[in-house]
């Protein structure tokens, strides 16, 4: 397509749902909806829609969609070619992980924030049970005291009272 002496690549509706990986009527259905941008030009069969490179671009980085065009200057062997798309793959793999590697590191952090909280808050639940059972200890002895001087006689009770009277005047 020639635009004021510039050469601008169009494709047609299947080339372009090749490139987007989706069927060609769902491209012209699309089109029609006013989601991807077409112009409808003369063709060799009548009027046939014409999708330009720019459009194809931004629907396929809408779609998270790497193309990775290789340059061939000469036939170069599949060794090359192998080699060329790698690397193009490891730049964009390292590109994208960027992001959640940094995602991932704060994630850690967080999670062991959250573990050092809870353990804390578990240590702290641990005290309060050992002060609550030691209290609740030194309450049943009291009560068992107490039963014990209730279930003694008359006379035993007196002869305690006398003995904690006597007691301090005693000599050895």
């Amino acid at each position: 397509m020639d635009n004021g002496g510039q050469n601008i690549k169009v494709y047609t509706i299947n080339e372009a749902a090749e490139l987007i990986g989706e069927s060609a009527v769902t491209v012209r259905r699309k089109i029609k909806k006013g989601e991807y941008k077409a112009e409808l030009l003369d063709g060799d069969r009548g009027p046939t829609y014409f999708i330009k490179q720019d459009e194809i671009n931004r629907i396929l980085e809408g779609k998270r969609t790497v193309i990775i065009e290789v340059p061939v200057v000469q036939e170069p062997s599949e060794t090359a070619q192998i080699e060329f798309f790698l690397n193009q793959l490891t730049e964009y793999i390292t590109e994208t992980q960027k992001p959640l590697l940094e995602e991932i590191r704060a994630l850690k952090a967080h999670i062991e924030k959250t573990e050092e909280q809870m353990a804390a808050a578990a240590e702290k639940e641990r005290q309060k049970e050992n002060e609550r059972d030691q209290h609740l200890m030194k309450l049943i002895r009291e009560v068992q005291e107490m039963r014990m001087e209730q279930a003694q006689s008359w006379w035993q009770k007196w002869r305690k009272k006398v003995e904690k009277k006597i007691e301090p005047y005693q000599v050895d």
